[in-house]
């Protein structure tokens, strides 16, 4: 029941989780680190090991569950990543002044 593609799909599930767990906690606490690479590439590793688990002669039921999650949730957070919106340009820092903007109050004024 365990074989080898079961537990590569195992390890990549686990990978994605960890990962995503990780990028999370951090950005809870605004310390998201400004190079990602250790992130994108521990998302695309548990991709391509959750792809090893399902293509391996020994390839089972329990692999292809552990495989597919582990693809699904490394390949989303990719996809995610590169959706997102969040590129910094030129942040503000400590003492600079503030921009100006305009917005609706909650009178919609």
């Amino acid at each position: 029941m365990l074989t080898t593609e079961t537990l590569l799909g195992l390890g990549g599930l686990l990978l994605a989780i960890a990962t995503t767990v990780a990028w999370f906690w951090r950005a809870n606490q605004a310390a998201i680190p400004d190079n990602r690479l250790v992130f994108l590439l521990s998302w695309a590793c548990a991709a391509l090991l959750g792809e090893a688990s399902l293509v391996g002669p020994g390839a089972n039921w329990l692999g292809y569950i552990f495989g597919g999650l582990a693809m699904l949730g490394g390949l989303f957070m990719l996809v995610l990543y590169m959706l997102g919106g969040q590129k910094v340009g030129s942040p503000i820092m400590v003492g600079d002044k503030v921009p100006v903007f305009a917005a609706p109050d909650d009178q919609g004024q």
